[in-house]
């Protein structure tokens, strides 16, 4: 199953969990959200409109699914527009 990075397309889109960003293992793009959706307690959907990234094709390691507050494409060394930063 891949790796999916689910971020913030623009720098205004911000949910009210403080939640921006997830790193989990899906299915596909629908599935991966749906996935980070789970992760945020009491959150309704808030990472619904967010961009999915494959960043790895297959399972490997220990990882587990979590979501986090920081600036993700900046983790990717990417800018918003997908280029290199």
């Amino acid at each position: 199953m891949p790796l999916y990075l689910i971020h913030r397309e623009r720098e205004n889109q911000r949910n009210p969990h403080g939640a921006r960003a997830a790193l989990v293992y899906a299915a596909g793009p629908a599935a991966a959200i749906a996935t980070a959706n789970a992760l945020v307690p009491g959150a309704n959907t808030p990472f619904d409109g967010f961009a999915t990234i494959e960043v790895a094709a297959t399972a490997g390691g220990s990882h587990v699914d979590t979501y986090f507050d920081g600036d993700a494409v900046n983790v990717l060394g990417m800018t918003r527009g997908g280029s290199p930063a």
